[in-house]
């Protein structure tokens, strides 16, 4: 082992190999700071004393199936200009962590090919280790992440745990890439995002959310500008399910003949399925549903407006005509 290994292997640049120990199977690099880094880390001069040492160990990226580990000897220095006195700073890993920056990239690299679980089995550290650092990562990526271009955007919820605990994603439907994640589902769980998109003078034309009054009255207020605000079907055709179910139930109890009522009775799914879905999966009941329309002229059209609503959003967008007349 030498010190130009330190450097090229480990990235430990400004270190020097001191000695090699193996304990419990596990490879310790013993390393110090070279003397042309040693300087204060306030006024960087290089007039300085020094204090105590104190020795921190990190853990490295693996030597074929041996866990590596650099043990950092870092000295108090003591500035004799300006008085300072402070720690070496150990400039292969982040603050506070207890692994190097060349483990938590070889840990990204893995992650591409491989799941968490998995990753955290193959370098024997915790599950929790390995989210950490793809969280740290993800982060930093995400605040680098320009807004400037963006264009269309979808706001929707997601259940993240019992308890009606949810988070509101925001998504970028040209790239497909997620913008925005932030616990709740109110109007204020928004306002750091849409301030970000001014930030960045983003010309937002179209956004895409359930029917949601929350959502709904975050962009009006947060985001006075023009824009398109698209619902999905999903929810629209849901709301008009609603009306269906809403009508068959007065129309039940306004008719008084019990023959009339019986037609009506247990009819509520039959009047919510899709008609292709319900003549391929139960095509049996068609024959019920007729019967039931038949029986009944305002549920008939209240349905046929069910109908007509869906069947709007499966037509085709109209092609732009090309080419001069």
């Amino acid at each position: 082992m030498s010190t130009s290994t330190m450097y090229h292997v480990y990235g430990a640049r400004t270190y020097r190999y001191l000695k090699t120990e193996y304990i419990g199977g596990a490879v310790y690099y013993h390393v110090e700071k070279k003397d042309l880094y040693r300087r204060c880390a306030e006024c960087k001069s290089r007039d300085i004393t020094f204090d105590s040492l104190a020795e921190v160990t990190l853990k490295t990226v693996p030597c074929g199936n041996k866990a590596v580990f650099l043990v950092l000897h870092l000295r108090v220095l003591k500035c004799r200009d300006c008085g300072a006195k402070r720690q070496e700073s150990r400039d292969v890993a982040e603050p506070r962590k207890s692994y190097t920056r060349q483990f938590a990239n070889y840990v990204l690299d893995l992650v591409k090919q491989m799941t968490i679980q998995a990753v955290a089995r193959h370098l024997r550290v915790s599950w929790d280790l390995v989210k950490d650092i793809l969280k740290s990562h993800l982060k930093r990526k995400a605040a680098r992440r320009s807004f400037r271009k963006v264009r269309r955007i979808a706001i929707d919820e997601i259940a993240i745990r019992k308890g009606h605990r949810y988070m509101t994603v925001v998504l970028d439907l040209d790239t497909g890439h997620v913008l925005y994640a932030a616990e709740g589902r109110d109007k204020k769980c928004l306002e750091p995002f849409f301030r970000r998109l001014r930030h960045a003078r983003a010309e937002l034309e179209a956004v895409a959310m359930d029917m949601s009054e929350a959502y709904i009255n975050a962009v009006r207020e947060y985001w006075p500008r023009k824009v398109v605000v698209v619902h999905d079907h999903y929810h629209i055709v849901s709301n008009m399910n609603g009306v269906i179910d809403k009508v068959r139930r007065l129309e039940q109890k306004r008719l008084e003949d019990k023959e009339e009522r019986r037609v009506l009775k247990g009819s509520r799914y039959l009047l919510l399925y899709a008609r292709e879905t319900l003549e391929k999966k139960k095509p049996e009941k068609v024959e019920r549903l007729e019967e039931l329309l038949a029986a009944n002229e305002t549920l008939h059209k209240v349905y046929l407006l069910k109908e007509d609503l869906r069947m709007s959003f499966l037509e085709p967008a109209p092609q732009k005509m090309s080419g001069t007349c």
